[in-house]
């Protein structure tokens, strides 16, 4: 009886681990750089090493939380927009952060929070050469508003 006990036990114990693992992938949804995990301390040095090394990182999805910092540059006649990542009130990255771009077609200006907004967004690093530079981008489906 007491062998049976322990089989049933072990069984039990084993098959609720396995669940729990199932839940902690399906939490992750295939991201691979979660900024809301990280304190700012450890957001600033992924960043930095994500922009240093981005061509490990192209094609790899990146969410984060942050302020969203929108600006007009003249000279190429088009808003950049930015998520600069936050914990609390610490801002871990410099204020160009990450440019987010949504997807889509027929994105237009008014599709974004106005600056100032906390958002989350998930996205895919990507690279676009425009005007002889390159730049990095979150391409994002969607911007989740976290608050305004």
């Amino acid at each position: 009886m007491i062998k049976l006990v322990n089989v049933t036990l072990v069984l039990c114990l084993l098959s609720a681990f396995l669940v729990g693992c199932a839940g902690n992938s399906e939490a992750v949804d295939d991201v691979d750089v979660d900024f809301t995990t990280l304190n700012s301390v450890m957001a600033e040095g992924e960043f930095r090493y994500i922009t240093a090394n981005s061509e490990d990182y192209i094609g790899k999805t990146i969410r984060a939380n942050g302020e969203l910092i929108s600006l007009f540059i003249g000279a190429y006649d088009r808003y950049y927009r930015y998520i600069a990542i936050t914990e609390g009130d610490a801002v871990c990255c410099p204020p160009e952060g990450f440019e987010i771009r949504l997807t889509g077609a027929n994105v237009v200006d008014d599709d974004y929070p106005e600056s100032g907004t906390i958002i989350e967004v998930t996205g895919v690093l990507s690279r676009l050469d425009e005007f002889g530079t390159g730049f990095l981008f979150l391409a994002v489906d969607e911007i989740i508003i976290v608050s305004a």
